[in-house]
């Protein structure tokens, strides 16, 4: 979907991935309100995935007749395509930045609920953590287009990175609550024009299909969910859980940094 993502976008001829993104997050929330509410009306399981995997499967036949088959326009070879060897370690930098990406991600996102409860003391309310990285994630992603046409691909990109490194320092170092939240929220909307970046730039490197970029960015997020989720654990049990967020932080930042100079550049 997200290289009918990026043809969609070269048709229109103006950015439009980081609300595609947007829409997975609303989907996202959503299902996860239906979720609840089911649950709460003790609607039997069973009876909630068959519902919604019948809805979806005609939606997605209905959806399905409109989108391209294939995607040649990067795959062609051309004077500036990379050789096979050079594709190699571009494959491999899209699966680095795929790793580092994910662990930006998925370390807040995913552990925000345990930080607010174990190293605020914040209890039932811990929760809130994620809501609040949630929160900016989902505004960065519904206003991610008209800010890069207004700053640009790469000088988004960079201020994205400032908003992650801030929001996380603060979310780490503070220990007031509503500034641990607010820096978790900053940190989020700068996460949120990350992935939608990457899907963009794995899909148009020329020489490679848009299926072939994708799925080597793809490995990456899989090891990468994979390492953070071992290395949080392991870092936290051993030291607190905001170490683990620093550790993981600077390691990840480091990984999406190097790899995304030796992709970007190969945009065309």
């Amino acid at each position: 979907m997200n290289a009918q993502g990026v043809i969609a976008q070269e048709r229109l001829q103006r950015s439009i991935m980081n609300r595609l993104h947007g829409l997975w997050s609303l989907g996202f929330a959503s299902g996860t309100l239906v979720g609840s509410v089911c649950a709460g009306l003790d609607v039997d399981l069973r009876v909630q995935v068959v519902t919604v995997a019948a809805v979806l499967i005609v939606l997605s036949r209905v959806v399905g007749r409109h989108l391209q088959t294939h995607d040649s326009r990067h795959h062609e070879s051309t004077a500036d395509t990379p050789s096979r060897r050079h594709l190699g370690v571009i494959a491999v930098a899209l699966a680095i930045a795929g790793a580092g990406a994910i662990s930006l991600e998925g370390a807040p996102n995913e552990w925000a609920s345990l930080l607010m409860r174990d190293e605020f003391g914040i209890g039932s309310w811990a929760g809130f953590g994620t809501v609040a990285f949630g929160a900016g994630m989902l505004l960065g992603r519904f206003s991610g287009d008209h800010v890069q046409e207004r700053l640009g691909f790469d000088r988004m990109f960079r201020f994205a990175m400032v908003l992650i490194v801030v929001g996380l320092a603060v979310a780490i170092i503070t220990n007031v609550v509503v500034v641990g939240l607010l820096g978790l929220f900053v940190s989020g909307v700068g996460q949120s024009v990350i992935f939608p970046r990457l899907y963009l730039v794995a899909a148009r490197i020329p020489g490679l299909s848009a299926g072939a970029g994708l799925g080597a960015l793809m490995v990456g997020l899989r090891v990468g969910g994979m390492a953070t989720t071992l290395s949080m654990g392991a870092i936290s049990d051993a030291t607190n859980l905001r170490m683990a967020l620093a550790v993981v932080g600077i390691v990840a930042l480091m990984a999406l940094l190097v790899s995304n100079a030796a992709v970007a550049k190969r945009v065309v």
